[in-house]
């Protein structure tokens, strides 16, 4: 239950970061990420999942979207790099400072992009559904190529913006470029995009250990995404490395050191598989797949799905992982390779 609860309030920064971005802007919700990392280290509040990869998708050129956006696991995977080196440093020290360095450590991020903060231009998307063509214009040629701004481009990508909202604006029949409400998430041609939006956050999360998810879900995923030919290699390795921890720790008796060896190589080789497919995927197609108009929503309420599955994960494991309950210890590869 305690490891559990830090993502209550990763839910209810998940349901207000994203009407907060609608209003104000991505600038915004990095201040107020910055405000609550720094006044409460502790909590956990699921505004980085939503503010950042709809940023990042808004403000990078479209060749390399893609890259961008899936860095966020990059440093995520980073973040828990350091994270678990200061923990195993200071995980026995009785003073003061076993506590205090790790948490004052958690201070250096939200400073760092505070003193940034300044520097860091608006959603050129963002500037435009709020009528504020000039600025959107100015941005872009802040953050595009100098033979991008003297070719025009800039000027064309935002033509193309304010084309793709107006069409928008049609289909829904409303002559304006309004942002939209929560319950249009589940209404026409929306309801598939939340869906999909929805689906790969849950499986993000429904692995147990950060580690796979369902095998055929992926597979066909991938193949409508474009990566038929290598959907089944990626799913396949992530499955893999669960099934070898799970058939050696499964085994009577005590393991020699060769297999106790090859079980952790084998969650290494799964993160490994899993931090370069599934998991940056997932902030990529979660934050392209919403319409303009229901971007930030789209990406708030699959963000909210992605932190229950995240609880009901950590709130079972141990009792699938321990004795007297299911006590599968390293069985439980079974069922999250499945």
């Amino acid at each position: 239950l305690l490891t559990s609860l830090a993502f209550a309030g990763k839910l209810i920064g998940t349901v207000i970061i994203g009407p907060c971005t609608e209003r104000f802007g991505h600038k915004f919700g990095m201040l107020l990420l910055c405000i609550v990392t720094i006044v409460g280290t502790i909590i956990q509040f699921g505004i980085v999942e939503n503010v950042v990869p709809t940023y990042q998708s808004e403000i990078v050129p479209a060749p390399a979207r893609g890259f961008v956006v899936g860095s966020l696991q990059m440093f995520l995977v980073c973040g828990a790099l350091v994270a678990s080196g200061v923990n195993r440093r200071y995980s026995n020290f009785v003073t003061n400072s076993g506590w205090i360095i790790p948490v004052s450590i958690q201070f250096i991020t939200p400073v760092i992009i505070l003193a940034g903060l300044y520097f860091i231009p608006p959603s050129p998307r963002w500037l435009l559904y709020k009528g504020r063509r000039d600025e959107a214009i100015a941005v872009l040629e802040s953050v595009r190529p100098k033979r991008d701004v003297a070719a025009g481009l800039c000027v064309e990508e935002a033509n193309a913006i304010e084309e793709s909202i107006r069409e928008e604006a049609e289909l829904r029949k409303s002559g304006t470029a309004e942002k939209l409400g929560w319950l249009d998430l589940f209404k026409g041609p929306n309801l598939r995009r939340t869906t999909i939006a929805t689906l790969v956050f849950a499986f993000q999360q429904l692995t147990g250990m950060n580690n796979n998810a369902h095998l055929s879900s992926k597979s066909v995923f991938y193949i409508r995404e474009g990566l038929g030919n290598m959907a089944f290699t990626y799913t396949f390795f992530q499955s893999l490395w669960l099934y070898i921890m799970a058939g050696i720790g499964g085994q009577s008796g005590k393991l020699p050191k060769a297999n106790i060896n090859m079980m952790v190589a084998s969650v290494m080789l799964f993160n490994f598989s899993f931090s370069a497919s599934w998991a940056p995927l997932s902030y990529v197609v979660a934050s392209e797949v919403g319409t303009g108009a229901l971007r930030e929503k789209t990406m708030a309420f699959s963000s909210v799905i992605n932190v229950v599955c995240a609880f009901a994960v950590s709130f079972t494991l141990p009792y699938l992982l321990n004795p007297p309950y299911a006590n599968l210890q390293a069985k439980v590869g079974y069922i999250y390779g499945v």
